[in-house]
């Protein structure tokens, strides 16, 4: 069965891509004083697979850095409907 958290998968690829660059980023984004946090339908289990599984693989090359900043579980749609 294929690993949904894998890069290669259509559903996640693009998730990949952006949130390894926001870790590629962190440390410019501190010295700027800006903090991000990352806001996700799916729930807080399916955040820590993907934060273990971004975090092991080689991304442009590079390792990815340790994901610092919060992915925040938003289930039951609150964050996500009010931004309608």
């Amino acid at each position: 069965m294929e690993d949904p958290f894998q890069p290669s998968c259509c559903i996640y690829a693009g998730l990949y891509s952006e949130l390894i660059e926001l870790a590629n980023m962190q440390k410019d984004l501190d010295k700027m004083d800006t903090k991000v946090i990352v806001v996700s339908t799916d729930g807080i289990n399916s955040h820590i697979a993907w934060k273990k599984s971004m975090e092991s693989i080689r991304y442009k090359d590079q390792e990815t850095p340790k994901i610092s900043f919060p992915l925040i579980s938003d289930n039951a749609f609150e964050i996500s409907k009010s931004m309608e």
